[in-house]
């Protein structure tokens, strides 16, 4: 759901957000600080008492109060960090950039859209939004990831879809592209002529914008709505885009072009027409890497990336052997096809949808002298608004409050890659790319892969160099968010699947070169990040079933989860959420625990083995994705440990701790109920018996 339009104001019209979060912010490291003393204390006490056991589940507690604590003391100072940079923003904020303007060159862009399996109608909304952006030097390439030869004939009748889905995008978009370069051929000769009258190349472009918001509603009005996004993407990336050109040319009609020297008109108008022309202008391709045998073929999205940018700026042509067909670099000559070297990349995940205006920002932002040190710029995504289900609306509020604590990280100069719509410096990534063998093969890493979480890995990498990572202040960027638990997990899982792998990284980044408190500022904000999702899900199971026996120490967590929930509830308020979504949220974070551990000893296995975890993509399908087995039975049991321990503290006198822990059984039920749905249950448990009974079957019938 997108941010209010209100939120900048309900942070910035007056200082009391700012002074408040700051207020409490003290206050939470002031709680903190005097309950690791005291818990200090009372630990050399219990080694004087020679209480041993005592000593050493203190302790245990302490580390788990800490990353529990920690979590919330970030909260907030990502919090002051998003208030501070929107009052910035809103201070010295900048015209819309437009290619109209008069430039000698944009940067080249290349789009990378990997797609694995995707669902014909999600790339096509994707391409489009890409082709639709308004910049006058940009290439567009799916990277198809499908097998390149199926047994299955749904598999190979998507894929022939896939593969021929650029070319019937271009025939979409030839129409308007055509006429528009029809009205700047005329112009040119216009030009030649020395026939140029500016108040009727006004009027012509005012009539030509007009037939482009013509074009644009004529193609919302055809597209097919299948699904809440599509709904979106229509508002997008076609309602909006034919306002803005019928209001270009009222202006146009009310303010025709007239400047003091005639040079100048003509530059305007040039530029106008240059800007239409470029419009519908859609270079538009697709490559499979899995069809060379000399490319790698490891199944993760980074390799499928890393894979056609070592490609760019070369000649190639394909030589059959018997093993398969290589594709070899050549002179142009001998080349049967090139692939063209690309300024700026910009890696869009198949299923994420930006606005007509994100290419000429984010390109005008690495432009300045100032930035020349940014490899990464980019709008952390939000959800897609009204969702039809409230699993997908609660899992887009956590999405969309990530996206103040991203802008928030910026602040502290602590932001992340987020790898669904990155614009990346082609340079930066050659700088840091790495080299290996690969079944004899060397295979070039421009985006590290040893852990799950591609982006985060590649960020520590980027920064060790001298880079930066910077979060545009503006939403210009929506993504879809998986619409049944089973998808959920893969994703979420996934996620939680890295970040304690990459914590010595960001420790020799801290010991390593200048920056002093800055620095160590910096460092605070990312580890948390890191810290999350895997370790933080334990810390709230101990704390939640051992904290009660020690009530001093229950006081301080009852106070840091206060302070955590009070600012989050707000927050949802203020992006557009109900308040008590609050509890919706809580619900759906219990019911990920499990699924978190589970991405944590992913980890821990990885750490001890050096066998990097499989990359298992996000399903989108329109069929729902059942629940693993594993995951299934922990979420059984996740509910029956928590009435069993509520049952377990009544007999033994403690209502106040059954209380508590019966309410999380509670959340813990509704959670099922409403995100998994107890028939979708029994369904996926009836297939696990089924397939448990298969062997037996297997070996009566041999």
């Amino acid at each position: 759901m997108p941010v209010k339009e209100e939120t900048r104001e309900g942070f910035n019209t007056s200082s009391r957000s700012l002074l408040a979060t700051q207020a409490v912010a003290v206050l939470s490291f002031s709680i903190v600080i005097l309950g690791i003393v005291y818990t200090i204390v009372t630990a050399v006490d219990f080694v004087s008492e020679r209480r041993f056991r005592d000593f050493g589940e203190i302790l245990i507690f302490l580390l788990m109060a800490i990353l529990l604590s920690y979590g919330t003391l970030t909260y907030l100072l990502a919090r002051v960090g998003y208030i501070r940079r929107n009052k910035k923003f809103l201070e010295s904020a900048e015209p819309r950039v437009s290619t109209r303007l008069a430039r000698d060159s944009w940067p080249s862009i290349t789009v990378l859209v990997p797609s694995y399996r995707e669902e014909l109608n999600v790339i096509r909304k994707t391409l489009l939004s890409a082709a639709l952006q308004e910049y006058p030097n940009l290439r567009i390439v799916l990277l198809i990831d499908d097998p390149f030869k199926s047994t299955d004939s749904s598999e190979r009748e998507s894929l022939e879809l896939a593969r021929g889905l650029p070319q019937a995008l271009l025939d979409q978009l030839c129409a308007p592209a055509e006429e528009c370069r029809s009205a700047m051929r005329e112009y040119l000769g216009r030009q030649k002529g020395g026939a140029i009258d500016p108040a009727r190349e006004s009027s012509i472009l005012a009539n030509l914008n007009d037939r482009v918001a013509g074009w644009f509603e004529t193609f919302a009005d055809d597209h097919q709505v299948v699904d809440y996004t599509d709904r979106f993407f229509i508002e997008l990336n076609y309602r909006k885009p034919a306002i803005r050109y019928r209001q270009r040319a009222h202006q146009l009609r009310n303010s025709p072009i007239v400047e003091a020297t005639v040079s100048n008109a003509e530059d305007r108008c040039l530029g106008e027409y240059a800007h239409l022309a470029s419009l519908f202008e859609a270079d538009i391709s697709s490559f499979e890497r899995k069809r060379y045998v000399n490319l790698s073929h490891v199944a993760n999205k980074a390799t499928n990336l890393n894979c056609y940018i070592g490609l760019l700026g070369n000649y190639f042509r394909e030589v059959t052997a018997s093993k398969g067909v290589s594709i070899e670099q050549t002179s142009s000559d001998c080349a049967e096809f090139s692939i063209p070297d690309s300024d700026l990349i910009l890696m869009l995940d198949a299923d994420t949808l930006i606005s007509a205006d994100y290419a000429p920002r984010l390109a005008d932002f690495l432009e300045k002298s100032e930035n020349e040190r940014v490899a990464v710029v980019q709008c952390p995504y939000v959800a897609f608004p009204d969702p039809p289900n409230v699993l997908q609306r609660i899992a887009g509020a956590q999405t969309d409050i990530q996206y103040l604590l991203h802008q928030g990280m910026t602040f502290y100069d602590a932001a992340y890659w987020v790898g669904a719509n990155a614009l990346v410096r082609t340079a930066a990534l050659r700088e840091t790319a790495t080299t290996e063998i690969e079944n004899g093969i060397p295979v070039k890493r421009f985006i590290q892969d040893r852990t799950p979480v591609e982006d985060t890995e590649s960020s520590l990498n980027l920064i060790q160099h001298g880079w930066r990572i910077f979060n545009y202040p503006a939403q210009l960027a929506s993504s879809a968010t998986p619409d049944d638990f089973g998808s959920l997990i893969i994703q979420r899982r996934r996620w939680a699947n890295g970040g304690m792998l990459l914590l010595p990284a960001l420790a020799l980044y801290l010991r390593t070169g200048t920056g002093g408190w800055s620095k160590a500022r910096e460092v605070f904000m990312r580890a948390q990040y890191l810290l999350s999702l895997g370790p933080v899900s334990m810390a709230l199971i101990f704390v939640l079933l051992f904290s009660w026996q020690l009530e001093i120490w229950a006081i301080w967590m009852m106070l840091i989860a206060v302070v955590y929930f009070a600012f989050y509830m707000r927050d949802l308020y203020l992006i557009g959420y109900r308040r008590s979504d609050l509890l919706r949220v809580f619900a759906l974070n219990l019911l990920l625990v499990p699924v978190n551990i589970g991405g944590l000893v992913t980890s821990i296995h990885q750490a001890f083995t050096g066998r990097k975890a499989k990359f298992k993509r996000t399903p989108k399908t329109e069929t729902r994705t059942a629940i693993s087995p594993g995951f299934l039975v922990a979420e059984v049991l996740g509910f029956v440990v928590l009435t069993a321990l509520s049952l377990r503290s009544f007999s033994h006198d403690n209502p106040v701790q059954a209380i508590f822990i019966a309410l999380h059984a509670l959340f813990f039920l509704y959670a099922m109920s409403a995100y998994i749905g107890i028939r979708s249950m029994f369904e996926d448990f009836a297939v696990l018996w089924r397939n448990q009974a298969l062997p037996e079957q297997d070996s009566r019938s041999t």
